[in-house]
């Protein structure tokens, strides 16, 4: 019997598991519906952190407007690597 995909956030700190996008698009994936689902299942908030010129799609917005108690997105400005 196959094994259902996983995933897993990019930090935990407490209570908050941060997931990275560095993306210039972000749309809502399985990654993050399942993040948020496991995020609920541990008493969680699931943050999508991506760069402050990345696009949010729709249906993602919804979505995190939705599950505002389990999931958030916030922007971080992106440094230039020396």
């Amino acid at each position: 019997m196959a094994q259902p995909r996983g995933s897993v956030p990019d930090s935990i700190e407490g209570k908050q598991w941060t997931l990275l996008k560095s993306c210039s698009e972000l749309h809502l994936t399985y990654q993050i519906k399942l993040l948020t689902y496991m995020a609920t299942q541990h008493g969680a908030k699931l943050v999508i952190s991506v760069p402050a010129g990345c696009r949010i799609s729709g249906d993602l917005s919804a979505f995190a407007e939705k599950y505002a108690q389990w999931v958030s997105l916030e922007r971080f400005e992106r440094r230039e690597e020396q």
